[in-house]
């Protein structure tokens, strides 16, 4: 039914809507789509390993440093600095359509592709490690090893709603967050350099929130970052596929080659 809905919205952004309609359009059908196969994906996370492997990542991190980051960092937990965490990380939600909208605005159609080609690679990327290496998460995994609560304000309640509606055991390895975030952060540095410098701080913030919350462990934003490196280089072959496809769709094909009189070398005809 997701995907469905995803090719009507398609279909009818490419044929009845220009500019910003269009970019509304293809936008939210791609984050919609994104978002749905996030919730999907959590009843196929022990397909290939029957367990949780966060013991191991504990045991990883401890061997490293001594200590495990998201029960070390509670050393330094405020109820300012916890109310920051989570603006950081609650403001990912909104800024996914609010990045999609600026690279439009400086990068025109292309520069919405660009990013929206990004943000669903990252994800998918962290999709397939949901299921290659399952992991719960600090909280999901035993909520028992933390002595100090996470008190803030406004923001900090709305990040423990979406622990306790949205998210689920799993979902962690790689970080979607710190993926996406990492994508945000070079499609505003490319696209739009004012947004990029007022952005910056809480997208950067990201990084830490994610494990100051208990949400992730340290390995999950290293591998969410690392994601986003993929993505970032691979999606340029993929923004030319889709670009072809495109052209395709509004009747731009490529019917053959034929040598250019003014230089002898090969031409494309199109019509």
């Amino acid at each position: 039914v997701a995907g469905a809905g995803y090719l009507v919205a398609s279909h009818l952004a490419r044929k009845w809507a220009k500019g910003i309609a269009r970019v509304a359009i293809t936008t939210t059908a791609v984050l919609f789509l994104y978002s749905h196969i996030f919730q999907a994906i959590a009843g196929f996370q022990h397909i290939l390993v029957p367990g949780w492997m966060d013991a191991q990542l504990i045991a990883w991190e401890s061997a490293l440093t001594g200590t495990e980051s998201s029960v070390a960092i509670q050393k330094i937990t405020t109820p300012l600095l916890t109310e920051w965490m989570m603006f950081s990380y609650v403001l990912y939600v909104p800024l996914l359509p609010l990045v999609a909208v600026l690279c439009y605005v400086r990068g025109g159609e292309q520069g919405n592709l660009e990013y929206l080609v990004n943000i669903a690679f990252a994800n998918i990327l962290c999709n397939v490690g949901f299921v290659l290496f399952p992991v719960a998460g600090p909280l999901f995994h035993d909520a028992t090893r933390y002595s100090v609560s996470l008190d803030g304000g406004l923001f900090s309640s709305c990040g423990e709603w979406m622990r306790s509606n949205v998210h689920y055991p799993g979902g962690s390895l790689p970080s979607p967050h710190c993926a996406a975030g990492t994508v945000m952060i070079v499609m505003l540095y490319r696209y739009h350099r004012k947004a990029f410098r007022l952005l910056l701080p809480p997208l950067a913030t990201i990084y830490v929130a994610t494990v100051y919350g208990r949400y992730h462990y340290a390995w999950d934003v290293i591998a969410g970052i690392g994601a986003a490196v993929i993505t970032l280089k691979a999606s340029p072959i993929l923004t030319r596929v889709l670009e072809r496809y495109q052209m395709t769709m509004r009747g731009v094909l490529t019917i053959g080659r034929t040598p250019n009189p003014a230089t002898g070398r090969l031409q494309e005809e199109r019509s």
